[in-house]
């Protein structure tokens, strides 16, 4: 039973709710009327049968409406089957009422029976709103029609009743208003009915819409949840670079200290000898190793020249007993292909002795060496300055060796190349320092020697000469040559030959010029005001000449023959502001005139003086307030 009403439902399964449940109804009672029909045909022909109203005969009229209405349950349901319910539902209403008000026209029964035929029409008026699915004003129809046939009914077979003409008018208004009761029910039910259908449908609608917009933000929300994933998956990632990073900046807190002093104590090293054997040390005690040696890379030859061992008590003897060689005082030629994998790796683990030898020592050896000193594994160290290989340390490490990190490792391997870069470095500086040094020492030394050589060959001239005039001017110019040759001796005896001690020098070129240009007899005091002030030779050697200048003038000029005073000069020497130097050189003699410092009068020693204030950049006065100052100041390097 149920397969057959799956098999009549199957139509529905996709309509709306409410048609599908109206077409269950339909179909229950199409079932139910072709069971109940064929039972109320065989009752009534029982009836009849027995029934002296029919002559105890079959009375067809009746029965044929009844088999009629038995073919239209089988045709209604065929139709239901199919799909068409508002078809269905209508004609099974319809041929209802057909039917049943056939049966009314044709039946000579009883009122009694044909009242019970009325029942009968209002049930299945009652049952309209199952029908009827959009417009409600059928009901209203179906009902007139009822109460146009009831009328029909009575005026025209209303006597074949046999009841009283009272009864009659009671018999028709109740029915009437019963029909009437039914349509206005059913309407109602039909209408409140629908509009809960119309909302249904509305809030149906609404749902959908909001399972669409549910849906939207299900995949959106899904789509949040994969970026959340993916965003979970790098937090997860970055949280293990920050674990791994802040294990790294530990380590690296817990060795800086230290990793400073090591730096500290490798730049100290006053050799490249004795830095290499700090960094041998430091390594084995920084790995626990049982032996470490360190290596110089010359690339020039592509070779590692081992510079340094450091070794357990015995180690070293039992490594060259065995193997009649020493691994740690080879030295070896590097392959070129080698080394960018070294710098690439810093830290190269080594198997055995005889890829450490480039088989110098055999497989068999390495492997007895290796157990009977405790050596585990050896790690070569590859010292580098950044693309630059400067060499190697290697360390041999036994079983219970210190766990060193291996940035801790890369770190110090940085750290010993660059000490080894930069103490190459000092000493390659130094040693092309000192060449310079021998050098501009021999320069000046050799312009000293040429200049005295002039001053020799001036005085050998001067020997010569008769004319006082001529001597004068032989003696300047020895003077001004002697003073240029004090500054280059003064340079090739110094410490630094780049700066002259200049208040040294004022004191010595003074003395000098005192003693050779004197023209009396009387004795001039010479007072020198100067600290430690330290000249270039860019600015000593047009100073020395400046000084010569004015002191040759002052010593021929200032103090002439009746000068009734003391005779007294002052040079002073300081610095005024940055970068910038006084020299002042005054006499209390009877001054300059004016004529012999206009620009037409001018003697060759004053433009010799201007001409050098000039090429150092520097600015004179020249007062002339109880005898001759001459104030310059010019800039110096210092």
């Amino acid at each position: 039973m149920n397969a057959i009403f799956a098999k009549l439902m199957s139509r529905y399964e996709s309509r709306e709710p409410a048609v599908r449940l109206r077409a269950r109804f339909l179909i229950y009672m199409c079932l139910f009327g072709l069971i109940l029909v064929p039972f109320t045909i065989g009752y009534t022909i029982y009836l009849h049968l027995h029934n002296p109203l029919y002559n105890y005969s079959i009375r067809w009229t009746v029965i044929i409406p009844l088999v009629g209405l038995l073919m239209t349950l089988i045709s209604i349901l065929v139709i239901l089957a199919r799909g068409y319910f508002t078809a269905a539902s209508h004609a099974l209403v319809v041929l209802s009422f057909i039917t049943l008000w056939s049966v009314m026209f044709a039946d000579r029964a009883a009122a009694v029976s044909r009242l019970d035929t009325i029942v009968l029409m209002v049930a299945i008026l009652s049952m309209t709103p199952l029908a009827i699915t959009k417009r409600n004003y059928l009901v209203v129809l179906y009902g007139v029609a009822n109460i146009a046939a009831l009328f029909v009914f009575m005026f025209t077979l209303g006597r074949n009743l046999d009841i009283p003409s009272n009864s009659f008018w009671d018999y028709l208004a109740d029915n009437t208003v019963a029909l009437v009761f039914v349509i206005v029910a059913a309407y109602n039910i039909l209408s409140i009915n629908k509009n809960a259908l119309d909302e249904a449908d509305r809030l149906n609608l609404e749902l959908k819409t909001r399972n669409v917009e549910l849906q939207a933000a299900m995949e959106e929300l899904e789509g949040t949840n994969e970026a959340l994933v993916e965003t979970n998956t790098e937090l997860e990632l970055a949280n293990e670079h920050l674990s791994e990073s802040e294990k790294r900046y530990r380590f690296l807190s817990k060795y800086n200290e230290r990793l400073n002093e090591i730096f500290i104590f490798f730049t100290e090293a006053d050799s490249l000898d004795l830095l290499f054997e700090r960094i041998t040390g430091s390594f084995k005690l920084l790995t626990g190793a049982i032996a470490a040696s360190s290596s110089a890379y010359d690339l020039s030859k592509k070779t590692l020249r081992v510079v340094s061992v450091t070794a357990n008590d015995g180690v070293i003897d039992k490594v060259e007993s065995i193997s009649g060689v020493s691994p740690f005082s080879l030295s070896m030629r590097v392959p070129d292909e080698l080394v960018p994998i070294m710098l690439a790796q810093v830290i190269n683990i080594v198997e055995n002795l005889e890829i450490l030898t480039f088989g110098a020592i055999d497989r068999k050896t390495s492997s007895k060496i290796m157990e009977i000193v405790g050596c585990e594994r050896i790690v070569v160290l590859a010292l580098h300055y950044g693309s630059e290989l400067v060499g190697t340390t290697v360390v041999y490490l036994p079983k219970e060796a210190a766990q060193v990190p291996d940035d801790a490792l890369k770190t110090f391997a940085y750290m010993a190349g660059l000490a080894v870069t930069r103490k190459k470095s000092e000493e390659a500086l130094s040693s092309s320092l000192s060449e310079k040094e021998i050098l501009l020492k021999e320069i000046h030394h050799r312009v000293k020697n040429n200049l005295q050589i002039i001053v020799s060959l001036l005085n050998m001239q001067a020997m010569k000469l008769h004319d006082e005039n001529l001597l004068k001017h032989f003696t300047e110019s020895n003077n001004r040559i002697r003073s240029m040759a004090k500054i280059h001796d003064k340079l090739y005896r110094a410490e630094d030959m780049s700066k002259v001690d200049f208040t040294e020098y004022l004191r010595e070129i003074a003395g000098d010029l005192y003693q050779s240009a004197r023209y009396d007899t009387r004795p001039i005091q010479i007072e020198i005001r100067s600290g430690r002030v330290m000249l270039g030779i860019k600015e000593a050697v047009p100073c020395g000449l400046i000084v010569n200048e004015i002191l040759t003038n002052s010593f021929k000029h200032a103090f002439p023959p009746g000068y009734d005073g003391e005779p007294k000069m002052i040079i002073t020497l300081s610095e005024v502001e940055e970068r910038s130097v006084l020299l002042e050189v005054s006499d209390n003699g009877v001054g300059i005139k004016d004529e012999e410092i206009s620009a037409e009068n001018e003697t060759m020693g004053l433009s010799l003086i201007r001409l050098l204030v000039k090429q150092m950049n520097g600015t004179m006065e020249i007062h002339r307030n109880g005898g001759t100052a001459f104030s310059i100041i010019f800039p110096y390097i210092g």
